[in-house]
């Protein structure tokens, strides 16, 4: 279906790539390791402590790298991982997350963007 030929050009943190790894991911999105984007419903989202801006220090201990990034969040779903990112403020925090389905967190985030398209379609001024 649509949403297995999705999951076959997505990775563990939403971009568009071939794919590399197991269809694991915890839900973010990146620019070199700091969080660009959340996918609602993803494991980093419902977690509450991690936030568009931190940096990804490290995953399962391993320091997290523009090079290894996708590496290591991708898994196979429902395995663990631990993550450890630095909040804007500079304070360390460490959650442990569940990966989910790259196919459903990808089928959220598709369905968030048209939401939002469409409500900005109905109202092209910004009203409410």
């Amino acid at each position: 279906g649509i949403l297995e030929e999705l999951d076959s050009a997505v990775n563990g943190v939403g971009r568009h790539v071939e794919r590399r790894g197991p269809p694991g991911s915890i839900g973010v999105s990146l620019s070199q390791v700091k969080i660009t984007g959340l996918i609602p419903q993803g494991p980093a989202s419902l977690c509450g402590c991690i936030d568009v801006g931190d940096d990804i220090l490290t995953l399962d201990g391993v320091e997290i790298t523009p090079d290894n990034a996708i590496k290591h969040m991708s898994g196979e779903e429902g395995s663990s991982v631990v993550v450890e990112v630095r909040k804007q403020s500079g304070v360390r925090k460490t959650q442990t997350l569940v990966r989910a389905s790259s196919t459903k967190l990808l089928a959220m985030h598709l369905l968030c963007d048209s939401i939002l398209a469409l409500k900005a379609e109905a109202n092209p001024r910004g009203a409410l």
